[in-house]
């Protein structure tokens, strides 16, 4: 679960679009990590699957296991 979005994300209106527009915002259901050939991060929520860069992916704090860039 996302419990906090990093400051920096808040000096870039874009990534925060980019955020919002996705759902990864703090207090969201579980994420699970995808493998992903790309250098993003994959991620699956219900039947969505996102995809992000590990630049955002390192914005985001308290999200599971495995997350971090």
């Amino acid at each position: 679960m996302i419990t906090r979005i990093d400051e920096e994300a808040g000096e870039d209106t874009c990534t925060l679009q980019l955020l919002w527009s996705r759902g990864l915002l703090p207090d969201v259901v579980p994420l699970a990590r995808l493998p992903d050939p790309t250098n993003g991060i994959a991620l699956q929520r219900d039947t969505r699957r996102l995809t992000i860069s590990r630049r955002v992916a390192g914005l985001l704090w308290g999200v599971s296991e495995g997350l971090s860039a």
